[in-house]
């Protein structure tokens, strides 16, 4: 505190004591005259840490594509959907979570080559049910083994069991 007449150490002690008692919490009281504060010189050091949190990096990249985008966003030089996709892989996040699935497809066709792969359910096969033509393919494996085709046109094995999509 500042003040003309500073209290003896001893009154500040137990003031500071009362303090700590009521507010659970440790108290000092300092108290200085005006004069003293004036004369009173400073060494101020600023030490920068050298290693970046992972937030301070995602922080750093976050201004870093708002600065890009604001600069050559207009331009067309920055393309805002792979910032984007960019952006969300840095905060450690999945695109497929929240992007489109037509703007996930064309993002991993331009990154990496490879379009998305379609579920199961979206697959198609030739002349049919795409679950129904694999499970007739697991039964002809399991009736006729390794030789396969041959072993039935043979007579091979048990009876010809009609194809489920013959049924239907």
């Amino acid at each position: 505190r500042i003040t003309e007449k500073p209290k003896p150490g001893k009154d500040l002690q137990e003031e500071a004591v009362m303090k700590s008692l009521l507010k659970k919490e440790k108290v000092e009281i300092i108290e200085v005259t005006p004069k003293q504060l004036r004369d009173l010189s400073f060494d101020i050091k600023i030490a920068f840490d050298e290693e970046l949190t992972p937030e301070g990096e995602q922080a750093l990249f976050m201004d870093w594509s708002i600065m890009m985008m604001n600069l050559f966003g207009q331009t067309g030089l920055v393309d805002p959907k792979k910032l984007a996709y960019r952006n969300i892989e840095k905060m450690r996040e999945n695109p497929a979570d929240i992007m489109p699935d037509e703007l996930l497809g064309e993002y991993e066709m331009e990154r990496f080559g490879v379009q998305k792969t379609p579920s199961p359910q979206q697959q198609q096969v030739p002349g049919g049910l795409p679950e129904l033509n694999r499970f007739n393919q697991g039964l002809r494996g399991q009736m006729y083994g390794a030789q396969g085709q041959q072993a039935r046109d043979e007579g091979a094995g048990p009876q010809r069991v009609p194809d489920v999509q013959q049924i239907f």
